[in-house]
């Protein structure tokens, strides 16, 4: 059962964002993302329907040198533990006093969050779905959390919760040769585990 009905709707998504601009803007401090970070972003944002983005305004992409002293000690919650704003991936902030809402996306620290060697497969679009995708679609999680769909439990775990449904309507709509195989292919494995494993079962007895 998907809640979110993206899978059910996703064909007709694209159409939709593209009546509906969040603007991504670049504000970085003497620093350059080593990847397409603003063209990626458009990408997700491009296939994410626009009924989970209304009220959104913009995602900011910068770096954590941009936090003053005070902002970088400061701390904010992520389930129920203390993390260092100049730590973290990204941050939600609600419309306030009629300031809209938007994201900011510490590109710095997401980028710094794999392995350098990894980061060179990252440069594949595909790939670079998994290091952006999830932050992102968090953020956008905690936004329809707080503006459509409110729920009685941790936050950190409902943006986690859509952060992965999000992710998967992207890959459908852009990746969908790859989501059809990689589901054969779990089908293959499954089924060749289940063979091992009735075969060394016969092979125990006795």
């Amino acid at each position: 059962m998907n809640p979110t009905g993206l899978e059910a709707r996703g064909a007709s998504s694209a159409e939709e964002s593209r009546s509906l601009k969040v603007e991504v803007v670049e504000q970085y401090r003497d620093w350059a993302p080593q990847l397409p970070a603003k063209h990626i972003v458009e990408l997700f944002l491009a296939e994410t329907p626009n009924r989970f983005l209304l009220g959104l305004s913009r995602v900011v992409l910068t770096n954590s040198q941009v936090l003053n002293h005070k902002e970088r000690r400061r701390k904010t919650r992520r389930k129920g533990r203390k993390v260092r704003l100049a730590t973290a991936l990204g941050l939600y902030y609600q419309r306030w006093h009629g300031r809209p809402a938007y994201i900011e996306l510490f590109v710095d620290n997401i980028e710094a969050s794999v392995k350098p060697v990894t980061l060179i497969l990252y440069r594949l679009r595909l790939l670079s779905a998994f290091l952006f995708g999830l932050t992102l679609f968090h953020e956008v999680g905690h936004h329809v959390h707080a503006t459509q769909k409110p729920e009685h439990r941790e936050r950190e775990d409902v943006a986690d919760d859509w952060s992965g449904r999000l992710l998967r309507n992207y890959l459908q709509q852009r990746h969908r040769v790859f989501v059809y195989s990689y589901w054969r292919l779990s089908r293959v494995v499954g089924w060749w585990r289940g063979l091992f494993a009735r075969m060394s079962r016969q092979t125990s007895v006795g």
